[in-house]
């Protein structure tokens, strides 16, 4: 490992390399949850835009 990296990067890398399952759990976690906020985004926003199209007309 290349000693020129700070002590977090170098502990990151040892702790992730080490708990493969952890990590893909983790990952998988993330996912997740980015893609749960870009579906309740997109939900909203289309019934932000049919809502208003209903009380417009």
């Amino acid at each position: 490992m290349n000693r020129l990296l700070p002590f977090e990067w170098i502990a990151a890398v040892r702790f992730l390399r080490e708990g493969r399952l952890q990590t893909m759990f983790i990952i998988l976690g993330i996912t997740i949850g980015v893609a749960v906020i870009v579906f309740m985004s997109a939900l909203l926003s289309g019934l932000q835009v049919n809502f208003l199209s209903r009380v417009l007309t």
